[in-house]
Formats: structure tokens, C-alpha cells, sequence
């Protein structure tokens, strides 16, 4: 049906979307930061599905949120404590490129912004999983995401100048 094309395209462009977010997270700020914030997904997945899909919400789900938050917290902080520090074996921070919409927020802050809203992209590409169900073969979903992932990366390619494979 026409709903579950759509549906399902929309998994598959959000799903490039989180992606994006992630890689720029990753190439942005402290891997260990990064991670921990995108590690919070299962938050955003519990709460999306509860609002999408009608799932309780147990009290056993909100310790775990609580749990992931407060990990990814103390993680976040023991990242800006190393850098303070010099400890954290990184080299130069990234650069804003200058000309672009992020010009006057630090490479910290775009990497912040980047990771969380790759975990809450991700939660909802899952929850957009589940709610395609067995509807539409697991393979099928694949193959489409990899296709809707070189797409993107071919289109991004072109507008950034940039070679797919390098320099």
C-alpha cells in the first residue's frame, strides 16, 4: 500500500540522516563523548515508542533511561575534564568551515548537537522499523537502506566537491 512505501521511505531517509549525524559527531568531537551521547538512543526509542506505538513505559524502562543518561553524563564530563586538562590525547580541535550556518558556535557544540540528534534519529528509524513490522522482509529493508545510503552519498559528494574515495 501507498502508507507503508511511504513509511518505509521514510525509514530509509532518516536512517541516512542518522548516519550523517553520527559520522559528523564522530569526526567532531572525543570518540568516547560522541559515543556516550549516541548511546542514548534506547531513551529516545522507549519514549518514541510509547507516543507512536503505544508502548507502556515500565518502571524498569525509566531506571535504564535513567541509567544511560547518567552514564552518558558522567562520560561527557570526564571528556571536558581531559580536554581541560590536556589529557585527552587529541590534537587540534576541527575548524567551522567559515561561510557556514555553524560559524559561530564551537566544533564542541556542533559535535554535541551532531551525536544527539543522531541517537534521536536512530530511535526513530527504530521505532519506524518496528512499526513496519513483517510487513515488508527484513532483506528488502536492507537492500533499500543501502541503496538510499549510496544515494546520499553520491549527492553529498557532488555538492561538496569532495571525491567518494579520497583524496
Amino acid at each position: 500500500t501507498r502508507s507503508l512505501v511511504m513509511l518505509v521511505a521514510f525509514r530509509q531517509l532518516v536512517g541516512c540522516a542518522t548516519l550523517v549525524c553520527i559520522m559528523g559527531a564522530f569526526a567532531t568531537i572525543p570518540l568516547g563523548e560522541a559515543t556516550s551521547m549516541v548511546f542514548t538512543a534506547p531513551v529516545w526509542t522507549t519514549l518514541l515508542a510509547w507516543a507512536w506505538l503505544g508502548e507502556a513505559i515500565t518502571r524498569i524502562n525509566l531506571l535504564a533511561a535513567l541509567g544511560a543518561c547518567v552514564g552518558a553524563a558522567l562520560v561527557a564530563t570526564a571528556s571536558g575534564a581531559a580536554r581541560e586538562d590536556g589529557a585527552d590525547g587529541s590534537t587540534t580541535p576541527h575548524a567551522v568551515p567559515e561561510g557556514s550556518a555553524a560559524q559561530g558556535l564551537s566544533a564542541q557544540a556542533i559535535g554535541t548537537m551532531l551525536a544527539l540528534t543522531g541517537a534521536l534519529l536512530l530511535a526513530l528509524t527504530t521505532v519506524a522499523t518496528r512499526r513496519i513490522g513483517d510487513r515488508v522482509p527484513a532483506p528488502v529493508l536492507i537492500f533499500y537502506y543501502g541503496l538510499a545510503l549510496a544515494l546520499t552519498a553520491c549527492v553529498w559528494s557532488a555538492a561538496s566537491a569532495e571525491p567518494l574515495l579520497g583524496s
